[in-house]
């Protein structure tokens, strides 16, 4: 069989048998199958399909798209402990909880990956540069105890939004669409958690808040309907047509509000006072969590949870949080937010 040329107008393509005389019009689709390159007929996956959802014990993404490796961990649940709404851990360049969404998804989405094209077969990582992989735009190396370990180097997208991208051990390089690839760009920021905490309130026991010269300590007991709110070891007590608890409850969602909104410029200078700092003793003995916010600028604050590293939160939930807790001390109401 003979393939010629396509015909005018993308109607097909031009073929014969050898030696016969008729010439025939048959399908593109059908043509193509003729015209494969060598490495056409090469597997095009480049990462397994595990059996079940992915294991990742350990990630790095690097590349001289961030200025720095993002490092994650795995951070399993200690028997016995608290429930805990995150998987893993971001330990580098700061440390914080790794989002559940938006931080371990587009990592999960690097196995099953299948390439559109395998562009050629490289001898040499000397020949890489002719791909823009030599000093690749993103990386990301995955460690699993169960499924595949592997590393992706990738080069920055085409304005069609192609890449070229090759894995350790593997001779090739491939053709995939970024849009395959959701962790090529991601910073440290865009993949944690924002909101700090979120206790459920029966859980707690007491509720500490400290401002500077004051501190004062909200103690619950009971739960659900039987909730009791006591300040300062005594009973709560509000203005008439305030319900006590109803008023701690509209209280404590500010507390839980309470989030990141940006990365500093710059590190949190050291003695940068605290506004306000509010700790979350628990009934089960666990231990205790402490979110602090301190002073910054331009309508920004610093916030800090336990050993986490500060960033920056907005002053006006802080101007809320602070009006709130003057007016749950007075006994008056509580504004929603």
């Amino acid at each position: 069989m003979l393939i010629g040329n396509s015909a005018p107008g993308g109607a097909g393509a031009y073929a014969m048998r050898e030696g016969g005389a008729n010439v025939y019009l048959i399908p593109r689709s059908t043509a193509e199958h003729f015209l494969q390159r060598v490495l056409d007929l090469v597997d095009h996956t480049i990462t397994a399909l595990p059996e079940g959802i992915p294991s990742i014990s350990k990630a790095v993404l690097a590349g001289s798209v961030r200025p720095e490796p993002i490092v994650i961990e795995s951070d399993p649940p200690t028997e016995g402990g608290p429930i805990q709404f995150h998987t893993h851990l971001i330990v580098s360049p700061v440390q914080n909880r790794l989002h559940p969404s938006r931080g371990i998804e587009p990592l999960m989405d690097a196995f099953d990956l299948r390439a559109e094209r395998i562009e050629a077969r490289f001898a040499s990582t000397d020949e890489l540069n002719l791909w823009g992989l030599d000093e690749p735009y993103s990386t990301l190396a995955i460690e699993s105890d169960t499924d595949d370990n592997f590393k992706l180097m990738v080069s920055a997208p085409d304005r069609y939004g192609m890449v070229y991208l090759i894995r350790d051990n593997l001779p090739f390089v491939y053709q995939v669409n970024s849009e395959l690839l959701p962790w090529l760009e991601l910073t440290f920021f865009d993949m944690m958690e924002r909101l700090l905490i979120i206790p459920f309130i029966d859980d707690i026991a007491r509720l500490e808040i400290y401002t500077p010269g004051r501190t004062v300590n909200i103690t619950l007991e009971g739960e659900g309907n039987e909730l009791a709110v006591f300040l300062d070891g005594a009973p709560y007590e509000a203005v008439e047509g305030v319900d006590p608890v109803s008023n701690f409850r509209t209280l404590y969602q500010y507390f839980l509000l309470t989030s990141y909104e940006a990365i500093p410029e710059e590190p949190m200078p050291p003695n940068t006072p605290i506004i306000i700092q509010f700790t979350y003793h628990y009934r089960d003995g666990r231990p205790s969590d402490t979110v602090t916010i301190y002073e910054g600028a331009a309508r920004r604050v610093f916030i800090q949870l336990n050993d986490e590293t500060p960033m920056l939160g907005l002053v006006t939930l802080v101007d809320y949080l602070l009006r709130s807790v003057e007016s749950f001390l007075a006994g008056e109401m509580v504004d929603g937010f």
